[in-house]
């Protein structure tokens, strides 16, 4: 969810009470920036949600009377609309039809008329809708996808983000067709800021390019089993009967934008900025992505785990050392890449991402 200061703009208003104040104004050249897409966002993040959606696709196109239909995708907090590119991407891979509608729900004008202008060729097929992604009406226009990506439910509360699911659940039950759910917030226990670790903390943006007052917003950090139940609190009797599949992942374990800061774990080295220069072909750094013992097993965050996730959590770090130890070989990127993502289906809250997808047959 973005904040914004409604100045007009092509996209329709909803909701009620929308901020005054637009702190993603000052960072829309960090949304705009080519820098943005470094190559850990482009080859190990991205193609993780577009699997994600991939699934969520093939859901909807395995439902009774959906294949070949047109998609209705909702981008919930839709910033610079990168959820249609995840959708286009993942129709592709999938074979799903490429056409769908695709509104973007976002508190942000600015960021809105971004969007709109970025994705200029697709016009038609794009409703951007100002609005709060919490009192938002969904019923009003429901979707079969529902999308978000880069963590904007963490800037609602627990009871705000509770009845945003609830209101999303109330459109798919009245529906009656089948439907996804993607929720994106940041990891609880992310070792980018374990030390600082909290259900709820001020979290700076300070990794932004190309601004200079990034935004500061109070952000929510979660785990799969608050996640689980916030779900299973907006879930009806009939609703909870068509839920088919709820799976977690952990999105960029290792690598996350807090690792090219070390602002809130400065005993991380810059695991990011060095992955992204050996993806580039510069492998004299590699002994460098060591991550310490010391950085993550001896945080308060860490010392709060259960027994299971504190063990997944300190096997993630020995993998990861033990690649690391091997040396620079030809496939090592490939190979912590595959890391990244085997121990993300582990999911712990452990990512800088942790993602929720929910499936739902047609009722």
């Amino acid at each position: 969810m973005r904040s914004n200061s409604p100045t007009g703009g092509s996209g329709a208003r909803s909701g009620a009470g929308v901020a005054a104040d637009d702190p993603y104004a000052a960072a829309v050249h960090h949304y705009a920036s080519a820098r943005r897409s470094d190559l850990v966002k482009t080859l190990w993040e991205r193609p993780v949600l577009v699997r994600l959606v991939g699934r969520a696709l093939r859901h909807l196109r395995g439902e009774p009377g959906n294949s070949g239909a047109a998609l209705h995708a909702l981008d919930v907090g839709a910033g610079a609309g990168e959820g249609f590119d995840l959708i286009a991407a993942a129709a592709l891979a999938v074979g799903h039809p490429s056409t769908f509608r695709y509104t973007a729900l976002d508190r942000s004008d600015v960021m809105l008329r971004l969007a709109v202008t970025r994705l200029e060729k697709r016009a038609e097929l794009i409703k951007p809708v100002v609005g709060d992604m919490a009192d938002h009406r969904y019923t009003d226009d429901p979707a079969q996808l529902y999308l978000s990506s880069g963590a904007p439910y963490s800037e609602l509360t627990v009871a705000q983000l509770t009845t945003a699911v609830r209101r999303i659940c109330a459109a798919i039950s009245c529906s009656r067709q089948s439907a996804a759910l993607i929720l994106d917030v940041y990891g609880r226990y992310c070792p980018a800021w374990l030390p600082v670790s909290a259900p709820r903390w001020l979290y700076s943006m300070n990794f932004f390019y190309d601004t200079e007052w990034p935004p500061t917003r109070e952000m929510g950090f979660y785990t799969p089993g608050q996640l689980d139940c916030i779900l299973a609190a907006a879930l009806t009797e009939e609703l909870r009967g068509r839920l088919t599949e709820v799976t977690f992942v952990d999105r960029s374990v290792f690598a996350g934008r807090h690792t090219t800061t070390c602002a809130y774990n400065p005993q991380l080295p810059r695991i990011r900025t060095i992955v992204n220069a050996v993806l580039a072909g510069d492998t004299a750094a590699v002994p460098a992505l060591r991550v310490p013992s010391e950085a993550v097993l001896e945080t308060p965050a860490f010392r709060s785990l259960d027994e299971q996730a504190a063990q997944t959590l300190s096997a993630r770090i020995d993998s990861w050392n033990e690649l690391v130890r091997c040396g620079p070989t030809g496939s090592l990127t490939t190979r912590l890449h595959a890391l990244n993502d085997s121990i993300g289906a582990a999911a712990i809250g452990g990512g800088h991402y942790l993602t929720m997808l929910a499936l739902f047959a047609a009722g």
